[in-house]
């Protein structure tokens, strides 16, 4: 048999796309129904979020209060799907773990399980081709406007696998979140080891200290004149010769065909709003304001005046300016023999820290590459 018949026997082509002739269709309102039960006061309080599904309300950055009353709430019980109908096409759904109530400005979907299992439907409808079905079917005049009541999220086709297939499918996409979740853990036990260092040397002062000095940030540091190299916001590229490195996380922000950049390096970024510090041992050019660039003096090798910098407490301004807090501040400076070693123990952690970061962003593209392929039949699960 070729290919194409093969693929003409096993697939048929709907309204969602080429998906496999043994999946069945249904409706939303087939899969979902809409619980309007009401909560009680001595339940805890959920929100909706984009990225982290639900999560106890009393979690969030934002101010907000931390109960709701039973009276206004709506319960959701373990594996239901509560949705907020203003981003729901933008992925704010949650899969409940435990009993709760949310805000009655939710929508609360309990799953029939003869038919759809919880998290699989969590999988599927943060998908790419559901979330664009969920903005197909959202009403409002902008963006900002679209909700999506059950009314009309009743009516999105669904075209799905077995109970038993979509069990299997949730059972593989499980086994790369743990791998991505235990890559994760390593990170972070990665992230404390050097924060310890840190703190040991410089704040705790618990590591022998034979020879180490007292010394002023003028007395180790210089700032670099780089305002004259400086790249606006407004002229950031995708795509360039030269990297352009500003005071945010990312290391390289962006990037610029500027014939006018620096090349004397290494050097060390500090972010004057943010706190971040930066070693940076390639060409480029600075970012917008708030971009510190300093250099250390004979007395400190470069790369031990960045775990210098990192080693700082400093108060949060928000965003205002912390470089003046970093000018006043008093340094604990080694012999030069002691500062080459501790920057290569603490390099080599931040080398393995990279390494990690680098295979997580790998499982995760695989993870949701194999996803894709699952959710659309084209990777046909054992049984």
């Amino acid at each position: 048999m070729s290919l194409s018949k093969l693929k003409k026997a096993s697939f048929q082509e709907t309204k969602l796309g080429l998906l496999p002739t043994t999946w069945s269709e249904y409706r939303g309102k087939d899969l979902f129904v809409n619980r309007k039960q009401k909560g009680t006061d001595d339940l805890p309080v959920l929100s909706v979020t984009i990225n982290s599904g639900l999560v106890p309300r009393n979690n969030l950055m934002r101010k907000m209060g931390n109960t709701v009353a039973g009276s206004k709430s709506l319960l959701v019980e373990k594996n239901d799907i509560a949705y907020n109908m203003m981003r729901m096409w933008q992925g704010a759904m949650g899969l409940a773990q435990f009993n709760a109530v949310v805000s009655p400005a939710y929508v609360v979907l309990r799953g029939n399980k003869e038919l759809i299992d919880p998290n699989y439907s969590l999988l599927l409808l943060k998908s790419p081709r559901y979330l664009n079905l969920l903005k197909s079917y959202s009403y409002g005049l902008t963006l900002d406007r679209l909700r999506l009541y059950y009314k009309d999220f009743s009516l999105i086709p669904f075209i799905i696998p077995s109970v038993r297939e979509q069990n299997k499918i949730v059972e593989i996409v499980g086994t790369w979140e743990r791998g991505i979740r235990n890559l994760q853990a390593q990170i972070l036990e990665k992230l404390n080891v050097k924060k310890e260092i840190l703190h040991r040397c410089f704040v705790e002062k618990s590591i022998v200290s034979n020879g180490w000095e007292e010394k002023t940030f003028d007395e180790i540091f210089d700032i670099f004149p780089s305002k004259k190299y400086q790249i606006r916001k407004s002229d950031y590229l995708d795509e360039g010769n030269i990297p352009v490195v500003d005071q945010g996380k990312k290391k390289i922000i962006a990037y610029s065909n500027t014939k006018n950049f620096i090349t004397d390096i290494p050097l060390i970024i500090f972010g004057d709003h943010t706190k971040n510090v930066k070693w940076i041992d390639f060409d480029f050019a600075p970012g917008a304001d708030g971009t510190q660039v300093l250099k250390t003096k004979d007395i400190c090798i470069a790369l031990f005046g960045k775990y210098l910098l990192e080693s700082i407490v400093i108060p949060n301004l928000g965003y205002s300016r912390h470089f003046k807090l970093v000018k006043e501040y008093k340094f604990r400076l080694p012999p030069k023999e002691v500062q080459i070693k501790l920057s290569k123990i603490l390099f080599c952690v931040e080398k393995e820290i990279e390494i990690l970061r680098k295979k997580v962003q790998l499982f995760i593209v695989q993870k949701n590459g194999l996803t894709q392929s699952l959710l659309n039949g084209k990777i046909k699960v054992n049984i």
